[in-house]
């Protein structure tokens, strides 16, 4: 299940550090969802993850928590992050959606702040 931890903002500087939150619960994944396009009016979200979460479930909670209808497709893009440019970096699609969540992490947790960044972006596929 994941947890929303209670913000709507992207990381800033005076949030909670990603290496506090691993501390702290050893057994979840500090996740930031982003939206893909700057200047979006898309949520941007803070969760927990359970490490042993599918990937393939993580997108199922994702898709329920931002209220994304069926017929609108749901894209994802994990990479590193710059934050003196406020830009993403690097950002590469995931295929394997039997992967779990602990392994995306181990490839993708960005090296500056301890945070898996995920971004994601809509597309009405149906209609």
């Amino acid at each position: 299940m994941l947890s929303n931890s209670g913000y709507n903002e992207p990381h800033t500087s005076g949030s909670r550090k990603a290496g506090d939150i691993r501390q702290s619960n050893p057994d979840r994944i500090p996740v930031l969802l982003l939206p893909l396009k700057q200047g979006s009016k898309l949520a941007s979200l803070k969760l927990l993850v359970p490490k042993e979460s599918s990937y393939s479930h993580f997108i199922s909670k994702v898709r329920k928590h931002l209220d994304v209808k069926a017929e609108t497709g749901l894209y994802f893009f994990v990479g590193a992050h710059d934050n003196s440019s406020n830009k993403s970096n690097n950002v590469k699609i995931i295929t394997f959606v039997n992967s779990s969540m602990a392994e995306i992490d181990s490839i993708y947790a960005s090296s500056t702040d301890d945070f898996l960044y995920f971004y994601y972006d809509l597309e009405a596929t149906f209609g």
